[in-house]
């Protein structure tokens, strides 16, 4: 018989230590103090672009890690960017309306690169839908459909998707399947 490094062998396995649960409950441990945080990406050449490599691989890392953990463990982010502009006009929104949640969120960017959870993401949505909403009460005309169409209206209007709510909508909007931009 062979010798084999790890541990003796018992109907038919190997007597190995299992340090999982050791594992689990330090990374809980560390978790809950704030000082763990797992990063998942990944760099391919670019032949290997747009064939789902990348996305097999991270979909079985991640349902790996939640069957080693459990669900609730997670916390999703993913990087975004929005322009640094409309990060600022989200902050001083929240801050005008005493919205804490809201200015940590948009604390978190670095020149508008920006990591968030799903739930930080449908509060961003939640401004932008809220931002569109005003617009649509102040230039109620600007809709060529409309009956009293005033193309000053439509100006405005278009004007305020640009410089705020059209750029979260084009950030999130395929993903969210949004339909606040025009």
């Amino acid at each position: 018989m062979t010798p084999h490094r790890g541990g003796k062998i018992q109907n038919g396995r190997k007597n190995t230590l299992n340090i999982r649960p050791y594992i689990v409950e330090s990374l809980n441990y560390l978790r809950t103090l704030g000082l763990f945080r797992l990063s998942l990406g990944y760099r391919l050449a670019r032949r290997f672009w747009n064939k789902g490599y990348a996305t097999e691989a991270c979909k079985a890392i991640i349902s790996w890690l939640v069957e080693l953990f459990s669900y609730e463990w997670f916390v999703m982010e993913k990087e975004y960017y929005i322009p640094p502009s409309c990060l600022d006009d989200i902050r001083s929104f929240a801050e005008k309306e005493n919205l804490p949640d809201v200015i940590r969120i948009v604390s978190k960017h670095n020149n508008g690169e920006i990591s968030l959870t799903p739930m930080e993401v449908n509060i961003v949505v939640d401004i932008a839908m809220l931002w569109r909403l005003q617009a649509e009460l102040k230039y109620p005309y600007w809709d060529v459909n409309h009956p009293n169409y005033n193309p000053e209206h439509e100006r405005k209007f278009l004007s305020e998707q640009e410089e705020r709510w059209g750029k979260i909508a084009m950030t999130f909007g395929a993903e969210l399947d949004l339909e606040i931009a025009c």
